[in-house]
């Protein structure tokens, strides 16, 4: 009877041994597993802020082109009534002397 029990006894130590090793082996995996999520996490929230640098940037430099453009548009319309002024101010000036003159 008395070996019976330490058998007993010993079967329950070595339970208990299997049993701390396996929450240490658990431990460890969890660890493993909560590091490498942290790394997921990093990378994708890395690889986000990239992205997003990415496109404000493509988007500011779509905007300066924009502005380049219609800068380029409005000169060119600005360049063009001054070609036409000095005829306008002539005909104007001809307008004026013609009806001061009495010269419709």
């Amino acid at each position: 009877m008395k070996d019976l029990i330490e058998k007993v006894l010993e079967i329950e130590e070595k339970a208990r041994s299997i049993v701390a090793e396996a929450e240490k082996s658990g431990d460890k995996v969890t660890g493993a597993a909560r590091i490498r999520a942290r790394e997921i996490l990093d990378a994708a929230r890395a690889d986000a802020l990239t992205k997003s640098r990415k496109f404000a940037n493509d988007k500011i430099d779509e905007a300066r082109a924009e502005r380049e453009r219609r800068l380029e548009e409005a000169n060119e319309k600005s360049s063009r009534l001054a070609e036409v002024a000095p005829e306008a101010r002539q005909k104007a000036v001809d307008m004026v002397v013609a009806a001061v003159l009495g010269r419709h």
